[in-house]
């Protein structure tokens, strides 16, 4: 979009060098044009309307070009008498180049029954305006120009100390189709970045949340959360204390679990309330099935659900110490497969994981009987699934396997917890006992990848998996929930495996590669030392209440590196403390760069002067975090990060993290 004339700012342009900026002030060298001088000379206009008529003729037709505005605001320099009469000679000489682009002027904030305004208006092909204002006013001046019939573009917003931010305003303008530009991201000569008014000489201003940034945080976690509420998914077999521990533990999360759906797949028993030792309750569910189902069983249940989301357990883990973890991170993207394993099962997850962008593959595999969170709409796509390409006689056999090929079919990397997990031991077999499991599992594994695979490169059935990645790249990041209270998750971007998303796939040698017969503890494992250092040193470890197992990096450190904590929801008393114990360096932890986040996709980077609220213990490798010191604007969020800004011999060594009461 191309500015003909602008009317704010300097009233005295020179040709020639131009001045260097004030340090510190707001757009201090900007200058108008045509400037006041040839303004109040009206001799000079002929020369103005010339100029906009060459301009536009040479380029009415140039796809570079998509916008003529042909005066940014007018009445800024408020001397409107003036000005009006050149911008009505200015317009005519535009329309006398007949265009192929629309044209507009850049309309400020005021009355709609002002001349000037009206003229703007009636004259735009499509209407732009500017809003510093707060987003109850944008709303305002948005609905009095829709009476004009036009498109609508906001060619300048994005003021916080005036109550216009990002996270305030894109969601509104995305939501009314309405297109946005923000003025002064990019901190260069005019210096926009410093607020209206800032004296000569200014520090850099401090980018934080606003109250407005955390109130629309907060406000979309419930808005998320009322989206997607839980249903419990139970299978029960045989193991009855297991199922009857789990339902009660359910309904104990009365905040968490609106709904509990137990399917019985024993169809020797008719299950009831009081064989699981509860009374009958609006918020739990029994289906009795009169034929052992298996996997598919799970997502039955889950497309019975009242709610988008389903939590499913196998019915012998102890869900009280990563259940909140996993909910919390499914919120920040219900699209994928959130799912928690022990070390060697994470692990093998990895080394079942395939990538060939050319087809638009990227996908993995994750068992979910540790306990899983995922949308109803993905298992009820499962289903169909299932039955479009296994319904018939030759695999008819592999829908109880639906596990296989629930995660593989997402097309979509999992997001992959590895913990502490607790589980019972009833002596009882699983439904699967009269199968030959292994070799069923190995066949569902195998056609899970090749149908994937073989459908992203044809045409045929292409748009069944065809799926844009997860933009949240923190979900694939390996993770583990603090596992002694469930009220935070430590991650890092440093995967046991390193450069997961370059290992070649080639369908034709690699079809097996989601099997038993690549697991990390074979003797010709690719993997196995690295699968040995994570046993011994995995992201657990520093979230465990033991300060004698550590996480630890299997390479050196590298620029870009991280690990932090995310603290399951915004934490708005401005209260947080916490510690982290450490093993690396004391000058390397000094010189991360610490960044915090609301919605673990915008981070800002804690000012590292004054750094109030963070103490580094003299005799120990500790550090403590204390939000309630930290600068204004900083002490609210959810997300904390380390980064380093170096590569470096040594590597990240954490040994435990605990909240301080």
């Amino acid at each position: 979009m191309f500015v003909l004339f602008d009317e704010c700012w300097r009233p005295d342009p020179q040709l020639g060098p131009q001045p260097e900026p004030i340090p510190g002030q707001h757009n201090s060298q900007w200058v108008r044009c045509p400037g006041q001088a040839w303004l109040m000379d009206n001799s000079k206009w002929p020369l103005l309307k010339q100029y906009t008529s060459d301009v536009l003729s040479r380029f009415s037709n140039d796809s570079r070009v998509a916008i003529w505005d042909l005066y940014n605001e007018p009445q800024c320099s408020q001397q409107v008498p003036i000005v009006l009469p050149l911008l009505r000679e200015v317009y005519a000489a535009a329309i006398s180049a007949n265009p192929s682009q629309p044209v507009t002027f850049g309309i400020l904030p005021g009355p709609l029954n002002s001349t000037l305004t009206r003229f703007e208006l009636e004259s735009s092909d499509i209407i732009s305006f500017h809003s510093y204002e707060p987003l109850a006013q944008t709303m305002l001046q948005v609905a009095e120009f829709r009476s004009f019939n036009r498109p609508l573009i906001c060619t300048e917003y994005m003021a916080r100390t005036a109550g216009s931010t990002f996270h305030t305003h894109t969601v509104f303008f995305h939501k009314e189709k309405i297109g946005a530009i923000n003025w002064g991201l990019v901190a260069g000569k005019t210096q926009t970045y410093f607020p209206w008014g800032s004296p000569v000489n200014a520090t850099t201003p401090l980018v934080c949340f606003s109250n407005d940034d955390i109130q629309y945080e907060l406000d979309k976690y419930i808005q998320l959360k009322n989206q997607y509420q839980l249903t419990g998914i139970v299978l029960y077999w045989k193991r009855l204390n297991g199922v009857q521990k789990l339902v009660k533990t359910m309904l104990e999360y009365e905040n968490l679990f609106s709904n509990i759906i137990i399917w019985n797949n024993n169809p020797m028993q008719n299950l009831t309330f009081q064989d699981l030792l509860i009374e009958n309750n609006n918020r739990t569910e029994i289906v009795n099935s009169n034929v052992n189902i298996k996997d598919e069983a799970k997502y039955r249940a889950c497309q019975l659900a009242k709610t988008n989301a389903c939590f499913y357990v196998d019915d012998d883990w102890d869900i009280r110490m990563y259940v909140r973890s996993l909910y919390s991170h499914f919120l920040l993207e219900p699209t994928i497969l959130h799912a928690i394993t022990d070390q060697f099962t994470y692990f093998t997850n990895l080394m079942w994981t395939f990538f060939d962008e050319s087809i638009n593959l990227h996908t993995g595999f994750s068992w979910i009987g540790c306990g899983s969170v995922f949308s109803r709409d993905n298992a009820v796509r499962h289903l169909k699934c299932m039955n479009f390409f296994l319904n018939n006689y030759k695999n008819r056999d592999l829908i109880p396997q639906s596990d296989q090929f629930f995660s593989i079919w997402m097309n979509q990397i999992p997001a992959q917890f590895n913990g502490r997990l607790l589980q019972s031991n009833e002596g009882v077999e699983s439904s699967f006992e009269n199968y030959d499991f292994e070799l069923l599992q190995y066949r569902a594994s195998v056609m899970s990848i090749q149908t994937l695979e073989k459908s992203l490169r044809s045409y045929f059935n292409f748009n069944l998996f065809q799926r844009k990645r997860a933009s949240n790249t923190l979900v694939t990041y390996t993770k583990s929930p603090c596992s002694y209270n469930d009220k935070f998750i430590f991650f890092t971007n440093c995967l046991p495996i390193d450069n997961l998303e370059q290992i070649p796939f080639n369908i034709a040698t690699d079809f097996k590669r989601g099997t038993r017969a690549n697991l990390p503890n074979m003797r010709k494992s690719a993997y196995r030392e690295n699968f040995t250092f994570f046993q011994e040193f995995n992201t657990a470890n520093a979230v465990d209440n033991d300060n004698k197992t550590c996480w630890k990096m299997n390479r050196s450190l590298r620029y870009g590196d991280l690990y932090g904590i995310d603290f399951q929801t915004i934490q708005a008393d401005r209260n947080l403390a916490f510690s982290i114990e450490y093993l690396h360096r004391k000058s390397l932890q000094k010189k991360l760069q610490i960044s915090i986040s609301l919605d673990s996709q915008t981070w800002i980077q804690l000012p590292k002067k004054p750094q109030s609220g963070i103490i580094y213990k003299k005799q120990k490798k500790l550090v403590i975090f204390r939000t309630q010191l930290f600068p204004d604007g900083f002490q609210v969020f959810r997300f904390i990060k380390f980064m380093s800004l170096i590569d470096d011999e040594s590597s990240f060594h954490i040994c435990e993290i605990r909240l301080i009461n």
